[in-house]
């Protein structure tokens, strides 16, 4: 099992080094300017992330006895905002297609005192009020009035397949991997079944917040995952192989964005 895991932690590392990569090629890519009205518009909305400063590799444990956590988890570090520039992009283009002209400006912040803070931003303490209040000033100074925020959510690993949705004990948080080596799966579509499955997901809260109050106006929660089997590829060692190092970034893109539009769905952007 020790080297197992570091054959997977090994693999993940590879895969924060591709992102970076991916990156360095999207990085060009900037807020689309949206034209100036004649008159001063109502609200500013500005867009922060905070669901990329690392991903997990959550994998299940053998079911024998009793444990607080029955998952083994890695967590990796991503020193690029490469995943918090995919949200943000998908939050920016679903509010310039539901009011097309709205003023929208992308802060791609990577303090860590507010990724490490950002399930208790809104629980009162000395620290996460001077957050708050930093985090307010510093958009409301670049001309903001409002914020969408992206922030990690927990929940309980579930999965969805032709007949249904099938869930596992535990809680993921964020992005990442999720590993089943014992589930037995099978894809109609293709006729192709086998052990064990790798899910990418992306579990996520998207929050409207008045920047002046710092109130929250409305959260909504997105759990996304994406089951893949590893005989899909042809593939029949280990439910990590299921994808390429590529193809994992690319599912994790996929996995945020639905997410994001689930969520935002039900988000009213004035």
């Amino acid at each position: 099992m020790i080297d197992d895991t570091k054959r997977r932690a090994a693999a993940a590392l590879a895969l924060v080094a591709f992102a970076a990569l991916l990156a360095s090629g999207r990085a060009s890519a900037q807020p689309a300017a949206a034209s100036a009205p004649a008159a001063a518009p109502a609200r500013t909305w500005a867009i922060v992330s905070l669901i990329g400063d690392e991903f997990s590799i959550v994998s299940r444990r053998p079911e024998v006895g009793t444990r607080l956590d029955p998952n083994e988890r890695t967590a990796l570090p991503v020193p690029d905002p490469v995943f918090d520039r995919i949200a943000a992009d998908q939050v920016e283009q679903l509010v310039l297609r539901a009011r097309p002209g709205t003023p929208v400006l992308r802060a791609l912040i990577r303090d860590p005192r507010l990724f490490a803070l950002q399930d208790k931003l809104w629980t009162e303490s000395a620290e996460s009020h001077d957050m708050r209040i930093a985090l307010r000033d510093t958009l409301a100074k670049a001309g903001a009035t409002d914020l969408l925020l992206v922030t990690k959510h927990p929940g309980t690993p579930s999965f969805a397949i032709t007949t249904g949705r099938f869930t596992r004990p535990g809680s993921i948080s964020g992005i990442g991997f999720y590993i089943d080596t014992e589930t037995t799966l099978y894809r109609s579509s293709t006729k192709l079944g086998g052990e064990g499955f790798l899910a990418p997901y992306a579990y996520l809260a998207i929050s409207s917040i008045d920047l002046a109050s710092m109130r929250v106006v409305k959260t909504r929660y997105a759990l996304e995952t994406m089951p893949r089997m590893p005989a899909e590829i042809g593939v029949t060692s280990h439910a990590w192989d299921a994808l390429s190092a590529k193809q994992k970034v690319d599912a994790l893109d996929h996995v945020i964005r639905r997410a994001i539009a689930s969520g935002m769905a039900e988000m009213t952007v004035e």
